[in-house]
């Protein structure tokens, strides 16, 4: 993957907005291989061009690698990420169940792993907000159980 960017020769500093531009691309010419390779890329640790590039990617339309990205952005832990994690979920969730076939409770399992590791109040928030408001009995139940886990209640 390394190659990737060496063929390229570009700089470090632009690689996160060159990835995103050359998954869009991708994405909008219907070439599934190559935008497959580019998540490959964001994904593997010594390629990735950083967190912006995953969190961008997982706003983005087109993409079936929720669960890979979320899993990396929990890993990383950085507050920066909770609004890209609550954008995805809010928007992505049909989306999500669709590519993954996984139900959402499931799918709230993998983000709300991600709040809680972050451990801001903004994803504390989040896992509140989901706990007591989400329309899915699963996505609440599954975030009343993370912040139990976290001893928290879902309404303080």
């Amino acid at each position: 993957m390394r190659a990737f960017w060496d063929e390229r020769r570009i700089e470090a500093a632009q690689r996160c907005d060159r990835l995103v531009e050359e998954y869009e691309r991708a994405v909008a010419a219907g070439d599934e291989e190559r935008a497959e390779l580019l998540i490959d890329v964001a994904l593997w640790e010594e390629s990735s061009p950083g967190r912006a590039a995953l969190q961008r990617l997982l706003v983005s339309s087109g993409q079936t690698r929720h669960q890979a990205i979320v899993r990396s952005l929990q890993l990383d832990a950085h507050a920066s990420s909770v609004p890209f994690l609550r954008r995805a979920f809010d928007e992505g969730l049909p989306r999500m169940r669709e590519c993954s076939c996984s139900e959402p409770g499931a799918i709230a399992k993998w983000f709300g792993h991600a709040f809680a590791d972050i451990g801001t109040p903004e994803a504390i928030a989040a896992l509140r907000h989901y706990a007591l408001s989400h329309p899915e009995p699963d996505v609440r139940e599954e975030m009343r159980y993370r912040l139990g886990k976290l001893n928290r209640e879902p309404d303080r």
